[in-house]
């Protein structure tokens, strides 16, 4: 089923999903919001926008799909679950979830935009600050020491429940890096020369994973 971006309709919210016959009380899907989901599935299939976003807040509240070429639609949407299949997708808010998967090539993790970059200055134990939920600190150059050296990372985007991913992009020594300390709107790294001790500028990539005690 073929469906024109300029004519893509709402959903039809007017109507009851489910329709129960007055005679036998045998329920079946409204025939009106089944035609909406196969047009919905020919909407998003469509090639002809190159900037596609689903945008939805917590369950229950607005989800709006726009795109380069399509008109904007939204509605209210209160199943917990659903899937949304495309080759590549943009989520931006907050939505909710039972789990979220990928199948693509492309993997799971931030765009750009979301990272950043930033130098430590004042030695291997000078603080820095990076509010980005991702990116890369370049350490302050100095002889590489087995003695665990700690810093802080300022960042307002980090929750004290927050889990901080790090690991070593490049360096000339051979170092262990680890998370000592998280709270909220900040974390701390230790590093380590496992190996070696020239004068190097290690390079650490980090990423933070938003987490929840309850």
């Amino acid at each position: 089923m073929a469906t024109s971006a300029s004519a893509f309709q709402p959903p039809p919210t007017y109507a009851d999903v489910v329709l129960v016959d007055d005679r036998t009380k045998r329920s079946q899907f409204n025939p009106l919001w089944l035609d909406w989901f196969l047009r919905l599935a020919a909407f998003v299939s469509q090639t002809g926008g190159t900037n596609n976003v689903l945008q939805g807040g917590t369950l229950g509240q607005v989800l709006t799909a726009t795109g380069s070429a399509y008109a904007v639609w939204s509605s209210n949407f209160n199943s917990p679950s659903g899937t949304i299949t495309a080759a590549s997708a943009s989520l931006s808010g907050s939505a909710t979830a039972s789990s979220l998967k990928g199948t693509g090539t492309g993997g799971v993790g931030y765009a750009t935009g979301a990272g950043g970059a930033v130098t430590q200055t004042g030695g291997r134990t000078g603080a820095v600050t990076l509010n980005k939920t991702c990116g890369q600190i370049t350490l302050a150059s100095a002889a590489g020491q087995a003695a665990w050296q700690t810093f802080t990372v300022n960042n307002n985007t980090v929750a004290a429940t927050d889990v901080i991913v790090v690991n070593v992009a490049s360096s000339t020594n051979d170092y262990a890096v680890r998370v000592s300390a998280v709270a909220a709107g900040s974390f701390n790294l230790a590093v380590s020369a496992v190996s070696g001790t020239a004068t190097d500028t290690p390079v650490l990539n980090f990423a933070v994973m938003k987490a929840v005690t309850a």
